[in-house]
C-alpha cells in the first residue's frame, strides 16, 4: 500500500513537470519562428510597408510611408504609384499631397509642385514642410529673395527651425 501511494505521488509529481516543459518549448518554438518573420519581413521600410499592404491592402498610411520610403531612395516611379494609391483612398490626405508636392519637386514639375503646395500649405497639418519645400522651390528657381523669406517664415513660427536659415 505504502509503495503504490509513493508510486501515485511520484506519476502526480511527472505529470506536474509535463506542463511546464510543453509551455516551455511552445514558448521557444513560437520565438524562434517569430524571429525568422520579423528577420525576413522587416529589413528595411519597403518590406515592412509592403508587408502591411498584404494584409491590409486598403491602408492608406502604408502607401504613404512606402511612397516616403521610396522618395528617400530615389524610386520615383514606385513612389508615384502609391502616392496615387494612397489619394484614390483619401483624396484629402494631406501627407499624400505632401508626398505628391515632393514627388513633382524632384521630377522638376516645379508649377505642378507649387500648385499643390499652395493649396496645402496654410493648413495646420505639414505646414512646416510644405513651406520647406516653397523655400527649396524658390532656391531651385534661383529667386533667393522669396526662398528667404519662406525660411524666415518658418524660424519666425519655431525659432528652432533657425537650421533653414543657412540652407
Amino acid at each position: 500500500l505504502l509503495y503504490s501511494k509513493d508510486a501515485q505521488f511520484k506519476a502526480k509529481q511527472r505529470k506536474k513537470l509535463y506542463i511546464p516543459v510543453i509551455i516551455s518549448i511552445v514558448i521557444v518554438l513560437f520565438s524562434i519562428v517569430s524571429y525568422n518573420y520579423t528577420k525576413n519581413a522587416w529589413k528595411n521600410s519597403e518590406t515592412i510597408w509592403t508587408n502591411t499592404l498584404k494584409h491590409y491592402p486598403d491602408s492608406k498610411i502604408a502607401y504613404d510611408s512606402r511612397s516616403n520610403y521610396y522618395l528617400n531612395t530615389g524610386e520615383l516611379n514606385n513612389a508615384y504609384k502609391d502616392i496615387k494609391k494612397s489619394l484614390e483612398l483619401s483624396p484629402n490626405n494631406s501627407y499624400a499631397l505632401l508626398s505628391l508636392a515632393y514627388y513633382q519637386y524632384y521630377m522638376n514639375k516645379n508649377d505642378s509642385a507649387l500648385i499643390v503646395i499652395n493649396s496645402e500649405r496654410n493648413k495646420y497639418e505639414y505646414k512646416r514642410e510644405f513651406t520647406e519645400l516653397t523655400g527649396m522651390y524658390y532656391i531651385q528657381q534661383k529667386d533667393f529673395i522669396l526662398a528667404e523669406l519662406y525660411y524666415d517664415s518658418l524660424i519666425y513660427d519655431k525659432p528652432e527651425n533657425y537650421k533653414f536659415r543657412n540652407k
